[in-house]
């Protein structure tokens, strides 16, 4: 039972309430607002398989008469499921403040339902909700977009009164629940983006740990040194005809390659875990095989420079191994090898932030590892230089 008297909108006569009715049986009035079909639906689903909301009249057999009583009754004897009444100031309930841009109190739409069929009855409540609400929407953007228009061009009011039935196929539009208009779809800024949590915490712990036990490699590399200098052996290398620079970075270059080859077993190791947990093969490392190659050359020279300058100011394994402990622990902590950093400028001490960083990038597609190249091999050069300083100065020496 549609009671509405209408209403009038931006110069247009509307009547919410036959725009109810019109979605639950075919239309009987093409005059009516409610009785255009959006032009813009039939053009972009006239090949694809989809339910029109005016198509609701295929599953509710509905019924249109004048007297809310008669049809309480009607349920009542049982000849109707329910009975919905539409009050008079149903579209009244639908105009927007073109200021705050809301709609004016709700009111109450009565669903007469017979007891004899209940599910049939909340089937159709249910219904009402889903067209209030479709109802509400439409209103909203019909006279938002109208008002914009307005203020943007004051002649545009002038057009919509001499408009007539014009634009009633535009406004039926902002009423079909299948027009999806404005659509988000997310996408990454760059391809590694769509990496999973699970593999940018595993590239970033995993990394981080990867450089900080290859720290203790190479300074076990340089214990050996430590020990032929104090059993002689060095000093006696040294009256060769052969520099000490040359001795020196011959023994760190076997301390270098063994470097490489720890930190791309872990890489590879951490490639393996990361495809088999998720089960397909992933390179979490990226596709930048180059890049991926000149990091863990960088990281390895780093770390071996680190290995000479430890090397430079202790003179027995003793000493070495416990301080090389604490200077490998402190520059995890401050690379987030231990999942927790402290962020710049302290991070940027670390010789592992650099390079988990460097294989962050590069895995996220990136290519920007200029700077992390720059500060791993300076690294590597200024330790590996104060490091020769410091042994070549000893006495035993």
């Amino acid at each position: 039972v549609n009671q509405d008297v209408g209403i009038v909108e931006q110069e247009q006569r509307i009547n919410y309430g036959q725009q109810f009715i019109s979605l639950l049986m075919p239309p009987q009035n093409s005059d009516d607002m409610a009785a255009v079909a959006c032009p813009l639906l039939e053009d972009t689903t006239q090949n694809q398989d989809t339910t029109s909301p005016i198509a609701l009249y295929e599953l509710i057999d509905l019924t249109e008469l004048d007297d809310p009583q008669a049809a309480r009754d009607a349920v009542d004897n049982g000849d109707y499921a329910a009975a919905i009444i539409i009050p008079s100031e149903f579209s009244q309930a639908f105009r927007v403040d073109p200021i705050t841009i809301s709609a004016q109190p709700t009111i109450q739409v009565e669903v007469y339902g017979s007891q004899g069929v209940p599910i049939s009855a909340s089937v159709v409540r249910a219904v009402v909700d889903s067209i209030i609400n479709t109802n509400k929407t439409g209103s909203i953007a019909i006279n938002t977009a109208l008002t914009t228009l307005i203020q943007l061009n004051p002649a545009v009011l002038s057009q919509l009164q001499t408009a007539d039935d014009t634009l009633q196929p535009i406004y039926a539009c902002g009423f079909s629940p299948d027009l999806g208009i404005v659509t988000i779809n997310q996408q990454p800024i760059i391809s590694g983006d769509a990496r999973s949590l699970f593999e940018v915490i595993l590239l970033s712990v995993g990394a981080s740990q990867a450089v900080f036990f290859a720290l203790f490699s190479a300074q076990f590399g340089v214990l050996n040194i430590i020990e032929e200098r104090r059993a002689g052996t060095l000093q006696r290398l040294f009256v060769s005809p052969t520099t000490r620079f040359e001795i020196l970075t011959g023994k760190l270059f076997g301390t270098f390659g063994t470097v490489v080859f720890q930190l791309s077993i872990m890489l590879l190791a951490l490639t393996l875990v990361s495809s088999l947990l998720t089960g397909t093969l992933t390179n979490i490392w990226g596709t930048n095989i180059i890049g991926i190659i000149t990091v863990v050359l960088a990281l390895s020279f780093a770390a071996t420079g680190i290995a000479m300058l430890l090397a430079g100011f202790t003179t027995t394994p003793e000493q070495a191994g416990p301080i090389g402990g604490v200077i490998n622990i402190v520059l995890a902590m401050l690379g987030g090898a231990f999942g927790v950093t402290f962020g710049p400028p302290l991070s940027y001490l670390s010789l592992i932030y650099w390079g988990t960083n460097a294989l962050d990038k590069l895995s996220a597609g990136s290519t920007d590892i200029l700077l992390n190249l720059i500060v791993l091999l300076g690294q590597g050069v200024l330790f590996f230089g104060i490091g020769l300083i410091l042994f070549n100065r000893r006495a035993e020496v």
